[in-house]
């Protein structure tokens, strides 16, 4: 499940928190107040926000507790209006004030939902680490679940997995010790999304149950929706396509119910692809053009990356390898982008750490400095003895200081350069190796000197997959990786810039040396054990030369329409793009 639909959720879940902390009061502002909470549960947001308006010019009369219940009742209808950057702003400013604990709480898990949205990395942290710390001094156990759902939520964003895991588990053991039906509905949710993501599909399975159960009881339609839905994609994705299609049909109808457009969209794309895993795939066509304006413009890559990669594999299936062709650059397009919003998950997550860390450093150094202090003034009448002792210590702490700082500097050029990495290869990722080949393709520019692009594609990756599971993919995409950089380390830049797509630039480098070296490439990869009745991996290639005043988005346009020949040619194959009008197109099996 998506960033979108969780911070939803949990902004829902933040309403009964906001009528449950109001003060409170009997006199007409207090009433009035206690009316716009209740419609900001049961009635849509502009009735809510009418009241709020009417009442504001008494906003100075009223006591810190109404004050704070009136700021995060307008925080939530500007949310709901779409107006997410007034909303962070208003909930900055209501921070600045002196209000209880319980609202500050609710302020903060607010602004980690807001920052979200707008995909401001750094204020989600800062949010979320401010819950963490205050959470311990608000007795509401309510609210301490909904903390530890948000900081399973955005450390799943980032890629932390186990923490995202612990963090859920936590809020699902609060919620059950307090019988809270609704904040266990949502910890369950993110639990088994946690589980999901760690491709635990059978704990996921469970809990997305438990989750259903949960929120059917909260008579909640719109979390039961999402309930739905994750138990119906992790179905599908156990091959259990019957009970999967289901549930996937009930949450499609229930968020269509209740108005929630993106979570419709979610569903009808994992029921696009249940439809072509069961030979329907016009039907799941049909369902994926009607979605790629509505993703393109919320700007969701991710699921406009699968949208054009589901209808270029059916264009290609029905013979249309233009359109396919189409759809296959507008997915690389897209993975672009949700590969730099990836990247600018785990920067925000790294930086925001490494303060932290330095933080904690500085204040470590203060209190010994401090405490080194009043050992001075307490014994001032050995005073040589101790100013000996004082230099000696002051040294050693400064000494302490520069080691701390390398080893912090250290840290962080550690976790820039990991951000570069592909998890699981350990090769160059996307960006970094288009980065890295830009640099290359202008200095061959400027000395004259020779350059290759050489683009790779597993052949049938997805039968692999399909046949004897992820573990065994992610096995064969590691060896490929190892046999890559056995043949051409040292000689270039090195990517995976896709699932089972890879490519390689080398400066200095000929057509012919090239083809040599694929050819040694090509024997080794048939090699590589998949398991029992694993059939040899094979590669399709496609290569281009770089010709003078050539850019690397033309000279990438070329390699890929090779690579498309060589997929088109039967696999298996290495095909050399044309570098002219009267030039040849050579092909290796």
């Amino acid at each position: 499940m998506t960033t979108g639909c969780w911070i939803r959720l949990l902004t829902s879940s933040l309403l009964g928190l906001t009528v449950m902390v109001a003060a409170s009061g009997g006199d007409d502002f207090q009433s009035q107040l206690e009316l716009a909470a209740e419609l900001n549960l049961t009635a849509p947001w502009q009735e809510s926000q009418a009241i709020l308006d009417q009442i504001e010019p008494a906003l100075d009369q009223a006591t810190p507790d109404q004050f704070a219940t009136f700021h995060l009742l307008k925080t939530r209808n500007l949310a709901l209006a779409g107006h997410y950057v007034e909303g962070l702003e208003l909930t900055r400013q209501l921070l600045e004030h002196p209000i209880p604990s319980e609202h500050r709480l609710s302020a903060l898990i607010r602004g980690a939902n807001l920052g979200l949205e707008l995909r401001r990395f750094e204020d989600a942290f800062d949010y979320l680490y401010q819950s963490l710390v205050l959470e311990p001094e608000v007795d509401h156990p309510e609210q301490t679940t909904y903390v530890y759902s948000l900081a399973a939520e955005i450390f799943r964003t980032v890629g932390k997995v186990d923490r995202s895991r612990d963090y859920a588990h936590r809020s699902v053991e609060v919620a059950r010790e307090h019988d809270h039906v609704r904040a266990e509905c949502v910890a369950r949710m993110h639990l088994a999304a946690a589980y999901q993501a760690a491709d635990h599909l059978t704990a996921a399975r469970e809990h997305f149950r438990s989750a259903l159960e949960r929120c059917r009881q909260a008579n909640d339609p719109v979390f039961v929706a999402i309930a739905e839905f994750g138990l119906g994609d992790t179905l599908r994705r156990k091959g259990r396509l019957d009970e999967a299609e289901a549930h996937l049909n009930r949450a499609q109808a229930q968020h269509r119910g209740s108005g929630y457009r993106s979570g419709e969209a979610e569903t009808l794309v994992s029921l696009a692809k249940l439809y072509r895993a069961t030979d329907r795939s016009r039907r799941a066509e049909e369902i994926l053009a009607d979605l790629i304006d509505q993703f393109a413009d919320a700007e969701r890559w991710d699921f406009l990356e699968t949208t054009h990669h589901l209808l270029g594999r059916i264009a290609s299936e029905h013979g249309d390898y233009v359109q396919a062709l189409e759809h296959t650059l507008k997915q690389i397009d897209a993975r672009e982008h949700f590969l730099d919003v990836q990247r600018a998950h785990q920067l925000a997550y790294l930086e925001i750490e490494f303060e932290t860390r330095f933080q904690d450093q500085e204040l470590v150094l203060l209190r010994e400095q401090h405490r080194l202090s009043q050992l001075q003034e307490q014994t001032r009448t050995q005073q040589r003895r101790l100013h000996t002792l004082a230099y000696a210590s002051g040294g050693l702490l400064t000494v302490c200081l520069i080691l701390l700082l390398v080893h912090t500097h250290r840290d962080r050029r550690h976790y820039q350069r990991l951000s570069g990495l592909d998890s699981l290869t350990g090769l160059n990722n996307h960006t970094r190796f288009f980065d890295t080949a830009h640099r290359m393709v202008q200095e061959a520019e400027r000395n004259n000197t020779p350059l290759v692009l050489v683009m790779g594609d597993i052949d049938h990756f997805k039968q692999v997959n399909d046949a004897h599971g992820h573990l065994v993919g992610d096995e064969a995409l590691r060896q490929v990786a190892r046999i890559l950089r056995e043949v051409f380390g040292g000689r270039g830049d090195i990517g995976r810039i896709g699932g089972e797509e890879f490519a390689v630039c080398l400066p200095g480098e000929t057509i012919n040396e090239t083809r040599q070296l694929l050819e040694e490439l090509r024997r080794k990869i048939r090699q590589v054990d998949c398991g029992v009745d694993c059939q040899p991996l094979t590669m399709s290639f496609g290569l281009t030369p770089h010709q003078p005043g050539e850019s690397l988005k033309r000279l990438r346009q070329r390699a890929d329409e090779a690579l498309y020949r060589a997929k088109n040619a039967g696999r298996d194959a290495v095909i050399i793009a044309p570098t002219g009008q009267s030039a040849d197109t050579a092909r290796t099996r």
